[in-house]
């Protein structure tokens, strides 16, 4: 700079005409000599990036985090002024990469930053950082409760479709649909902060399921598979958090596990349905119904789920699909299995057939059976109708007192004697037993989760 010279006073300089160049010089007032020295526009002009009082940006506020993406004009640029965040001190990410304070970047006093490395030290149109503020000059930090949770203390309330906006992140969502069934859109999560949450809960004041979809066609990650929309039943919260590459459900995931499981029970449960071969709309069990799409062979027309028999040979197999899910109508429902009166047994040679069940897949029927045996019947005091050996008629008659003695007296009827010889010509009881061979037992219903 050049040798100083005692100060003017300015309004005593001559006015200056014509155009000025980054090279013009100007005086300036040097107050702790009390001396005016002169500098060069672009030397100001510097000063003035560096502190910040250039161009000024209203970023998005998302809890304790700013979203700034550089505009076109910015590009070639190596400082960004904000000053809705003076005093305030951050940690800066650009494009998902952390900077370092002080070696890659400085922050304004005046609110804002600048880059500082000669490699990546200017803006890039389109380019994304996040300012996440940790702390402001008093000390506090922004978005957060005294007891520093991430989440905001605000919640709000939704009863209509609706896309949630980038300011919502850190929000609680409450669901109140009543009969109706919403649609929520996630934000575009190239506008989230990296980690930031969502909470949706719908625990009161609903009886449908809502669906909750991405944007930008990015996915929701959960139980080790990526979709673009889930479905929140009633009664239930979930947590989505936001990284790099798509939503991930980090609380919540159970409620999407144990489909087209059959429980037992006394009454169903908040989420389950009693299995007895009902219709149902596919808009009310949405959840359950994208679950059975996947179902193959246990997913059968309704002309065939309602078969009331099958001829094989000379064998009859009777509702051999009424186990499976059916289609409905074709469009808008489906059925849920009749699971009634019946227990549930381990599929024999699967995928290959079974000569007792008809059709040998997850929901085939079987009727109920007694395993193929044969009874001795005395005929006459020589012979038998098992083949066995002559027998006296002595033996023969002590063999069928043998047999009386163990059948209950309501069951008992008197022995056909031959007139001439006294001997039994034919053994049997009148009926016995109930509708079909079972064992003891306790009845519960069968539900479905959905």
């Amino acid at each position: 700079m050049p040798e100083s010279v005692q100060t003017v006073r300015i309004p005593e300089l001559p006015p200056h005409v014509g155009a000025l160049s980054l090279d013009s010089l100007i005086p300036v007032w040097n107050a702790e000599n009390n001396t005016t020295e002169s500098i060069s526009l672009q030397t100001i002009q510097s000063i003035v990036q560096s502190s910040g009082s250039g161009d000024a940006y209203d970023p998005v506020y998302v809890g304790g985090t700013l979203i700034y993406v550089v505009p076109a004009e910015k590009e070639g640029d190596d400082y960004v002024n904000i000053p809705a965040i003076k005093g305030m001190n951050f940690k800066l990410i650009r494009d998902a990469t952390l900077l370092l304070p002080g070696t890659e970047f400085k922050i304004l006093d005046t609110g804002g930053f600048k880059l500082m490395t000669d490699e990546t030290g200017y803006l890039i149109a389109g380019q994304r950082f996040e300012l996440t503020v940790f702390e402001l000059t008093d000390g506090s930090i922004p978005g957060a409760s005294a007891s520093g949770s991430f989440l905001s203390q605000s919640v709000r309330n939704i009863n209509t479709n609706k896309a949630i906006s980038v300011d919502e992140v850190g929000k609680i969502l409450r669901l109140r649909g009543g009969a109706n069934s919403l649609t929520l859109s996630l934000p575009d999560g190239d506008l989230v902060p990296q980690n930031g949450i969502i909470v949706i809960e719908s625990i009161i004041s609903n009886t449908r399921q809502h669906k909750i979809s991405t944007s930008s066609a990015q996915y929701i990650y959960h139980n080790n598979k990526s979709v673009d929309h889930i479905w929140i039943g009633v009664g239930e919260t979930i947590w989505l958090q936001w990284d790099t590459d798509g939503w991930y459900m980090i609380k919540g995931e159970d409620y999407f596990r144990g489909f087209l499981k059959p429980l037992q029970g006394y009454k169903a449960d908040i989420n389950e349905n009693e299995c007895e071969g009902q219709i149902a709309l596919r808009a009310d069990y949405p959840r359950i119904w994208e679950e059975i799409e996947q179902a193959g062979s246990s997913l059968v027309s309704d002309a065939l789920w309602n078969t009331a028999s099958v001829t094989v040979g000379s064998r009859v197999y009777k509702t051999p699909y009424i186990g499976c899910f059916s289609t409905g109508d074709g469009s808008t429902t489906f059925r849920f299995p009749d699971l009634r009166d019946s227990t549930i047994a381990g599929l024999k040679n699967y995928p290959s057939t079974d000569a007792e069940r008809y059709y040998n897949h997850s929901g085939g029927f079987q009727e109920p059976a007694v395993e193929s045996h044969r009874h001795l019947t005395v005929v006459d005091s020589g012979q038998t109708t098992d083949d066995h050996p002559s027998t006296t008629l002595m033996s023969s008659v002590k063999s069928i007192l043998r047999f009386w003695n163990r059948i209950p007296s309501s069951a008992k009827e008197s022995y056909e004697l031959a007139a001439s010889t006294n001997e039994p010509t034919v053994a049997r009881t009148s009926a016995y037993g109930g509708a079909k061979t079972r064992m003891q037992n306790i009845g519960l219903r069968f539900f479905m989760k959905y």
